[in-house]
């Protein structure tokens, strides 16, 4: 994924975690994306990799559910 592209891209261009709890309800936004599992991911946390600030951005982690699921905020802090 390039920067700005899909929820990955979008996480790892604006440097904050991403929460979906349903990627199904937002085709137009993450469809690229999710249309590259062959069982299509629905709930989301998308957390960037970050060392000191934005500019240092080493990757991108996301933790993907096959059924919707709304992530806490002790699931982002985990």
């Amino acid at each position: 994924m390039t920067l700005g592209q899909g929820y990955t891209g979008m996480v790892a261009e604006q440097g904050r975690p991403l929460r979906e709890t349903d990627l199904a309800l937002a085709p137009d936004r993450y469809g690229d994306e999710v249309a590259r599992y062959e069982t299509p991911p629905r709930g989301l946390v998308s957390m960037p990799i970050i060392y000191c600030t934005v500019e240092n951005l080493e990757g991108v982690i996301n933790v993907q559910m096959n059924t919707p699921r709304a992530f806490s905020d002790d699931d982002l802090a985990f």
